[in-house]
């Protein structure tokens, strides 16, 4: 798996010095979302494409905690940043949203660069989760990471190609992807096919399949990682995950929101994830004191 570690010290490149892409689309993949999800897709839409803050703001509390690499606390200054870009219409889609308890998670596309500026590259993908309170956002989580045009399965980073099946139980769900971030990715390999089904990668690096999963966790010795939690909405799940540092391959903390779907018999089926290097946000919010949701 040599090819892999390769790839992987070049996404790095990627997500440190980051890459540059628009009507905003409904998603791709819509799970019967909770009552604020459509409310929190046209706010993005009309922060972002129209430059009105009006929903944002009816939205959400004025001194919202913002953990993002880049936006402060507060809507005035989540409202200053969105001004600051001059680009027109830079979301470019919505491709899937998940709610559950008091969290909503939105997988966007938005055509500027990890540093957010537009140099006419393929953009970002990026990961909102929002906690919400009593009907108003009462804290946000941005994740952002370069869009990779070459992958080594071939699909894009954002596409469906396996369909939406519903789970009649959540905490099966839940379970699966706790035990595929804590004991699969750190090293298990043998519970491959227990926990993965006809397995579709959209993460760049990584082949489809299981055995292209399996063996590029060996081939890195494990992705060790901080799980912190999962949320669960139909056939879809996300995940909130801190990766450790693995300093053999060069590649540092990685925060990372993981998106699975799954098949009849409850296995994951279709992976996409979000990935960004470890960072304190401007507002000093670290990883380490991140309140997880309540479902």
């Amino acid at each position: 798996m040599k090819n892999s570690t390769i790839h992987l010290v070049a996404l790095l490149g990627s997500l440190l010095a980051g890459c540059g892409g628009g009507n905003a689309s409904r998603g791709v993949d819509p799970v019967g979302p909770a009552q604020m999800v459509p409310d929190v897709v046209d706010m993005l839409r009309a922060l972002y494409n129209e430059g009105d803050p009006s929903e944002l703001r009816a939205l959400a509390v004025s001194d919202l905690p913002h953990f993002s690499s880049r936006i402060g606390d507060g809507v005035d200054a989540w409202v200053e940043f969105a001004a600051s870009v001059d680009d027109s219409q830079p979301l470019v889609a919505i491709h899937r949203t998940v709610a559950e308890g008091n969290t909503i998670g939105v997988h966007a596309q938005y055509s500027w660069n990890a540093e957010r500026e537009f140099d006419g590259g393929p953009g970002v993908v990026v990961a909102h989760v929002f906690t919400v309170e009593s009907g108003k956002i009462v804290s946000a989580i941005e994740l952002t990471q370069p869009i990779q045009a070459e992958t080594a399965s071939g699909n894009d980073m954002f596409s469906s190609r396996r369909p939406l099946v519903p789970q009649d139980d959540p905490e099966r769900s839940r379970a699966t992807v706790e035990r595929i971030l804590t004991e699969f990715l750190p090293g298990d390999t043998s519970l491959k096919s227990v926990l993965l089904g006809d397995y579709v990668q959209h993460n760049p690096l990584i082949p489809d399949g299981a055995d292209g999963i399996a063996g590029f966790v060996e081939s890195i010795g494990g992705a060790k990682n901080e799980y912190r939690w999962t949320i669960v909405e139909g056939g879809l799940a996300w995940s909130f995950t801190r990766y450790r540092a693995n300093p053999s391959i060069g590649v540092p903390a990685l925060v990372t929101v993981d998106i699975w779907k799954f098949d009849a018999s409850g296995r994951v089926a279709e992976h996409w994830d979000v990935l960004e290097p470890d960072f304190t946000s401007p507002g000093g919010h670290t990883f380490e004191g991140l309140i997880g949701p309540r479902r």
